[in-house]
């Protein structure tokens, strides 16, 4: 197993100066067996996000963002993004 860090969609809050709902970023730890990965590549969605506003503070301006998609057998594919570049992830999940 090798440990990833996961950004995924907090809750989502109403803001009335805004008139539209404030998207909040979170991290937590996840581990992710390697022989279920079928295919990394960057998180465009989040990368363009991250040059317009700060999705987590303590995060660098200059980290990239991952989808990493996984074949769960039985319940089909899972996705989730994750913190670092796409070269740098795939190393780790190679070793």
């Amino acid at each position: 197993m090798v440990k990833l860090t996961e950004i995924y969609n907090g809750p989502n809050e109403y803001d009335p100066k805004e008139k539209r709902n404030k998207k909040e970023y979170l991290l937590r730890e996840t581990y992710v067996n390697p022989s279920f990965v079928v295919l990394v590549k960057e998180n465009e969605e989040l990368a363009a996000e991250s040059k317009v506003r700060e999705l987590i503070p303590s995060l660098s301006k200059d980290v990239g963002f991952t989808k990493v998609l996984m074949n769960m057998s039985t319940s089909g594919m899972n996705q989730i993004s994750v913190v670092g570049a796409p070269d740098s992830i795939s190393e780790k999940l190679i070793g």
